[in-house]
């Protein structure tokens, strides 16, 4: 629920149409709220792309510096899971299959998300991680 109060923020941010470059104080401060993603619930993308937005990046540089700082944390966990599987039970063909499948789903995802954020829709994600936290809220009650 607090990752749907970020969330809903952006959607009273004063949007800048002119081009604000990420500079070194972006970078160090987006880059160091992207750890609160190891909490539950807290979304890395939502994080880093609302925190983008509420500095004052226009929405297509605050996705894109987004997923640029997303491709060193994911290769680095691939890279670390890969390590820890033991080959001998599972089928190196089922790997690169589970791969490629979740690749393609995360594109065409993606996709969708980048129309949405370019499109100035980021904040209705607020009301999905409300309703979720509500459900959870009541069902471990």
């Amino acid at each position: 629920m607090i990752n749907g109060l970020l969330l809903i923020s952006t959607r009273f941010v004063q949007h800048r149409n002119a081009f604000q470059e990420i500079n070194w104080r972006h970078a160090l401060i987006i880059g160091i709220f992207q750890v609160a993603a190891i909490l539950p619930a807290i979304s890395r993308s939502g994080i880093t792309i609302s925190l983008g937005l509420l500095m004052g990046l226009n929405h297509r540089d605050a996705f894109d510096f987004s997923f640029l700082l997303a491709i060193p944390i994911t290769l680095g966990a691939a890279a670390f899971e890969l390590v820890k599987m033991d080959f001998s039970t599972i089928s190196v063909v089922a790997v690169l299959l589970a791969i490629l499948s979740g690749g393609a789903v995360s594109f065409l995802m993606l996709t969708f998300l980048r129309k949405l954020v370019l499109g100035k829709y980021f904040y209705i994600f607020a009301f999905y991680c409300w309703t979720i936290g509500i459900l959870v809220v009541l069902f471990l009650r």
